[in-house]
């Protein structure tokens, strides 16, 4: 039954593909694949050693706009601290080995610039770097659909080894 489904489902695709496309090859199909403008940026410990048991703060700050974002021992997620007020939207991702921080604008002409990131590991700075983001232009549809994306290569930055 479901396989009937999917051969009837895709017999009517590809007849609505060829309707729309009226045999000229000249014409492009456009497809309602979408993408987000944006990137990711990811603090994670060398090799597969886990997270220090420590309070882990991380101070990331996007053109003229700063958010804290603090992990603490024994807690599966991060708080977050920042602008309420802001086109830019954060999704932090706490791992065993490592936290990733995913930024998407409302517009592509609010995406940052640049980036400047410091952890502090027990009050301790461990990372202070700071960049600009390489953003690749892309069209999922093709360049005559309309969605156009800015997306920029993922970055991650690797925590010291712990002393012993």
């Amino acid at each position: 039954m479901q396989l009937r489904r999917l051969v009837i489902a895709s017999f009517l695709l590809s007849v609505s593909a060829l309707a729309c496309n009226d045999d000229n090859d000249d014409e492009q199909f456009c497809t309602f694949a979408g993408c987000d403008n944006g990137g990711a940026i990811t603090v994670s410990t060398v090799g597969d050693a886990l997270l220090p048991d420590a309070t882990m703060e991380i101070n990331l700050e996007f053109d003229d706009e700063a958010w804290l974002i603090t992990c603490r021992p024994g807690e599966d997620a991060c708080d977050r601290d920042g602008p309420s007020e802001t086109p830019l939207r954060l999704i932090v991702w706490r791992g065993t080995t490592g936290v990733t921080i995913e930024f998407s604008p409302d517009e592509r002409s609010d995406l940052p610039d640049g980036y400047a990131l410091r952890v502090d590991v027990d009050a301790e700075r461990v990372l202070d770097e700071a960049g600009v983001f390489e953003y690749e232009t892309f069209a999922p549809n093709g360049p005559d659909c309309g969605t156009i994306c800015d997306s920029a290569p993922g970055l991650v930055f690797e925590l010291p080894a712990p002393s012993e």
